[in-house]
């Protein structure tokens, strides 16, 4: 959950901005997403402030929002630094633990070549147990920073993405594997 209500947070600050100053149906919209995920991860605060938000929207009272969405936005920048330090630290501590063997390139093509035709046929979670496996070994930096920006996208739900971003990875692997 906090690290869904993170990726997502970094999203939500801008388009909160954004929508206050242009949209106010949509912004009415995006506040109470923020008051629901922050109750559901224990941040009160941040939801009340975002109950504040939606109810001044659905009022159309611009100055209480233009007065308080950068209280809300402080406290909500402030959390989400918080959790993204404890992610990162939790990251760190996972990655001092043993990694398993070193995947050669051309099974680190098969997998992700696997990886891709589960996503094509719309077996996301399949897709995604089989990136969060890839992970376990030792990989490559670059291949590594990809499953994990696919991994992400996997999380968000964001299969076309996640899609988009297996089909580079496996060619990057193609012209690898062909130089090794």
């Amino acid at each position: 959950l906090l690290e869904l209500y993170y990726i997502d947070g970094k999203r939500k600050t801008g388009l909160l901005r954004e929508l206050a100053a242009s949209d106010m149906l949509n912004y009415q919209i995006e506040v109470h997403g923020l008051k629901s995920a922050s109750a559901n991860i224990g941040a009160m605060d941040v939801s009340e402030m975002a109950r504040a938000q939606e109810n001044a929207a659905a009022q159309g009272d611009r100055a209480l929002i233009d007065e308080k969405l950068p209280v809300l936005l402080a406290e909500y920048e402030t959390l989400l630094t918080n959790i993204g330090q404890f992610l990162e630290q939790r990251r760190q501590e996972n990655e001092r633990e043993e990694k398993l063997e070193r995947l050669l390139v051309q099974k680190l093509k098969e997998q992700t070549a696997q990886a891709l035709e589960e996503l094509q046929h719309f077996r996301s979670a399949q897709c995604a147990e089989r990136v969060r496996t890839m992970l376990l070994h030792e990989l490559p930096k670059e291949a590594e920073d990809r499953l994990l920006q696919i991994q992400e996208q996997l999380r968000l739900y964001e299969d076309d993405h996640a899609e988009e971003l297996l089909g580079g990875l496996l060619s990057v692997l193609e012209k690898e594997e062909m130089t090794e």
